[in-house]
């Protein structure tokens, strides 16, 4: 799509509405240069407002900081007098992952005189003794499907190291679905943000007639897996923090289009 100056005009402002003019990318590129190189790869007048109208909803996170604090004030203030232990969710390879660092940011900021007793574990429970009497706060940055919640749930509840009851989960943001997904695994999930399906939940709120249709078709121009149309099972996120989640729609993370030169806004 040629972008005449009014359109210019227009993605510049919404590039500094959006405080995006000095953000660089993983690869150390600035992020409103991949803005217009997506905008120019459009195809019709639809795709070019859905994109702006995403981009505008588009929440990105780098500092976790403000949200650390938040959290641990929080915790402080539900388990205070109790025996807690703060665990980050991680795969069954036991990858470092971004929950550990929001883990740790939680561990820094948090009042530990303010509990009983206080741990902070990484996946090791061969130590912890009479578990069923501790509140297991299970920390991540996102929480987007909840796949990979509810797997690391079930194999340390499978283990009798906690259960439903004295589980709870506490993120940054979440997709909402993933609150009923993880139900009957922790008490609650506890998130600053929480996120609904960014198309199909507000179909009403889009200029184009069919915004489903219209993504479909710049999505078509990446290389996908189906498991990661419209986001990680279908998740349709739109976030990134310090790592993208695949549940966010890929054309803003994907680089698997064009003979790998998509321009992934924030890619993974």
């Amino acid at each position: 799509m040629e972008l005449d100056l009014v359109k210019i005009d227009e993605i510049d402002q919404l590039i500094s509405n959006k405080g995006f003019s000095s953000i660089l990318d993983r690869h150390g590129k600035v992020v409103s240069s991949n803005i217009f190189s997506l905008f120019e790869i459009l195809n019709s007048e639809d795709q070019y407002t859905l994109i702006k109208e995403l981009i505008n909803r588009f929440i990105l996170i780098r500092d976790y900081e403000k949200y650390a604090r938040k959290i641990s004030s929080f915790i402080c203030d539900l388990f205070g007098g109790e025996e807690i232990v703060i665990v980050p969710v991680n795969d069954e390879k036991g990858s470092i992952k971004s929950g550990h660092a929001f883990a740790y940011d939680i561990s820094i900021y948090i009042d530990k005189r303010k509990f009983k007793n206080f741990d902070m574990k990484e996946g090791n429970f061969d130590k912890i003794k009479n578990s069923n009497k501790k509140i297991f706060i299970v920390v991540d940055d996102f929480v987007g499907s909840g796949s990979q919640a509810k797997a690391f749930l079930r194999k340390y509840q499978d283990a009798k190291i906690f259960n439903k009851e004295n589980c709870y989960i506490f993120s940054i943001a979440s997709m909402e679905r993933a609150r009923s997904r993880l139900s009957n695994y922790c008490v609650d999930i506890y998130s600053e943000i929480y996120l609904r399906r960014c198309i199909s939940d507000y179909l009403g709120d889009f200029t184009a007639k069919d915004p489903l249709a219209v993504y479909s078709e710049i999505e078509k121009m990446l290389k996908l897996k189906s498991v990661y149309r419209f986001g990680y099972l279908k998740s349709e996120s739109l976030i990134s923090l310090k790592r993208t989640p695949n549940n966010t729609l890929p054309i803003f993370w994907s680089e698997n289009g064009l003979g790998g030169k998509w321009p992934a806004i924030f890619p993974r």
